[in-house]
């Protein structure tokens, strides 16, 4: 039995339609995934995190998406999957999402919201956990307030300083110490005229965003007064 061969226009329609599932298809890190993502500096994934990023994700699996961000951004993406299992979320959910331009951090946080899942950065890889997981670690860290506390007046420091950390408690909703001292903290230094807060990653990226925002929004309106 002799074997008809295709027609050259169902050839050059069958390599075309492969070339578009391909160009379409996340290019995923599948090998690095193999033996253990590579460790990189905290800076590196810091300055990955503000990098613009573009996605097209449609009905894509939430392991896939991961992958390739990781790839994207070159940097090391780990799930914690033992916290993931408990919350009943798996990796294989699947997603929609289309993104261009925004800031990588903007990209997760869009990303994992939705399934009540965020991410720390530390130990070399940026790790995809859960809320109760994120928020039960916590970090201190140092904020200049010099050009949003008056320094010079103790009575408009100390209401300068109440308002400053109302605003900053409400930043996003995180756990602040309660009566069994439990939560974040957060302390003002006169000498240093900084802030010392003690808080989850999740919070500090919150508390970073709008203590810049309200410094420009000063700055604004002394430049308006001039």
């Amino acid at each position: 039995m002799r074997l008809r061969p295709w027609p050259v226009a169902g050839l050059v329609c069958l390599v075309a339609t492969c070339a578009a599932v391909e160009r379409t298809r996340p290019r995923l890190a599948v090998e690095s995934r193999r033996s253990g993502p590579t460790r990189v500096s905290v800076k590196k994934i810091e300055q990955a995190l503000k990098a613009p990023v573009e996605v097209d994700f449609v009905d894509l699996p939430l392991h896939d998406a991961l992958n390739y961000l990781s790839e994207f951004a070159r940097i090391p993406i780990e799930v914690d999957k033992k916290a993931l299992d408990e919350v009943g979320v798996s990796t294989d959910l699947t997603l929609t999402l289309k993104l261009r331009g925004p800031a990588l951090r903007s990209g997760l946080d869009l990303l994992l919201e939705p399934l009540t899942l965020t991410y720390v950065v530390g130990n070399g890889v940026l790790k995809v956990t859960t809320l109760e997981v994120a928020e039960s670690t916590f970090e201190t860290h140092q904020y200049d307030v010099a050009e949003l506390i008056d320094f010079t007046n103790d009575q408009q420091r100390d209401s300068d300083y109440r308002l400053l950390s109302r605003a900053i408690a409400l930043a996003d909703g995180s756990k602040w110490e309660d009566n069994q001292g439990e939560g974040g903290t957060i302390s003002l230094d006169h000498e240093a005229q900084s802030v010392s807060i003690k808080q989850s990653q999740r919070a500090h990226r919150a508390i970073s965003g709008l203590l810049k925002t309200l410094k420009k929004v000063k700055e604004s309106n002394a430049n308006l007064t001039r």
